[in-house]
């Protein structure tokens, strides 16, 4: 979030905001995404966006209707408030609603929200209640009205996600217990305690990243099977025969999350021109990698894979020296 400006006694402060004072009536003009916007109007200590004569939707503290939702709203060319105050608009008088913000593309509209000479295009994100949302939908003037995905940040149940995965990760590194397990019962906890919403859990599911999770679990596998765990496991056993397998385990976990981290930081640099290649490959790689993917699955199941793992060893036998 950007603080803008700082409207005081009708005045609008832009330089040095940071050494006001803030003060009962002051108003802010900020820049930011909707779900800060969607966290500003939960807010007991403010008051966000623009309302009608009749004081619109409350959208904090107990009077905050239970099927309040957040939409956006597109301005049409055809509307009669094209050029005129977002203050203006219609619709606040009409509708119990709240006009959170305003998004124009690659251009800040100011000077503040209720000021703001609205142009075709703009979205509005509104807080409405369900009735007040079936008739923006309605309202022909309005070319598309949808649910945003945005939500309020739950920084108050930031504590509960926090300690969900911390218990996860040490009872899978103390007690030896399957980490799949303990994390299906960690995702229930967050779901239970409403850290997470059932429709953002479905929507954050993204196809590439189970893809990736199958093929690493496969590839896992296979080098199980054809023992090139074992080699290493035998390689690294004089390393940590003294030490404890608590220790060991978290060790084992703080490298996986570290190692990934100080890789992306040391190298990420010289690999600007090579990522920046990837991402107009991306579509190509994916095909590449699935290909691949569905090659290594259809070796395991043929035992194609094991064959060439003995392959590999027959032809090249230092690989078998490693352990």
């Amino acid at each position: 979030m950007r603080i803008l400006g700082l409207k005081r006694g009708g005045e609008i402060l832009r330089g040095d905001i940071e050494e006001h004072v803030l003060g009962a009536g002051d108003q802010l003009v900020v820049s930011s995404s909707p779900a800060e916007l969607a966290s500003l109007a939960e807010a007991y200590d403010f008051r966000t966006g623009l309302t009608g004569v009749g004081g619109g939707v409350v959208t904090a503290g107990p009077e905050r209707p239970r099927d309040l939702s957040l939409v956006e709203a597109v301005v049409s060319s055809a509307h009669p408030i094209i050029g005129r105050r977002l203050a203006d608009i219609p619709l606040l008088s009409k509708l119990r609603v709240r006009v959170l913000g305003l998004s124009r593309p690659r251009h800040v509209a100011g000077p503040e929200l209720a000021e703001v000479r609205v142009r075709a295009g703009d979205r509005l994100l509104i807080a409405a209640g369900e009735d007040a949302t079936q008739a923006l939908q309605a309202n022909v003037l309005l070319g598309t009205v949808t649910q945003t995905p945005a939500r309020a940040f739950r920084r108050d149940r930031a504590p509960i996600a926090i300690a969900t995965l911390a218990a996860v990760v040490l009872v899978a590194a103390v007690f030896a217990l399957p980490i799949q397990a303990l994390a299906l019962l960690g995702a229930g906890i967050v779901l239970a305690t409403r850290c997470l919403e059932p429709e953002e859990a479905w929507s954050a599911i993204d196809g590439n990243t189970l893809v990736l999770i199958f093929g690493m679990l496969a590839f896992g596998t296979a080098l199980e099977n054809a023992g090139t765990v074992e080699l290493l496991v035998r390689w690294a056993q004089p390393l940590f025969t003294a030490s404890s397998p608590v220790l060991i385990l978290l060790a084992v976990y703080a490298l996986g999350l570290g190692i990934p981290f100080l890789l992306v930081a040391a190298f990420l640099p010289r690999l600007t021109g090579t990522l920046a290649w990837m991402k107009r490959n991306m579509e190509r790689i994916e095909r590449i990698m699935g290909l691949l993917l569905w090659t290594i699955g259809l070796l395991m199941l043929t035992g194609g894979f094991s064959a060439m793992s003995y392959w590999l060893l027959e032809t090249f036998p230092g690989l078998a020296t490693l352990g």
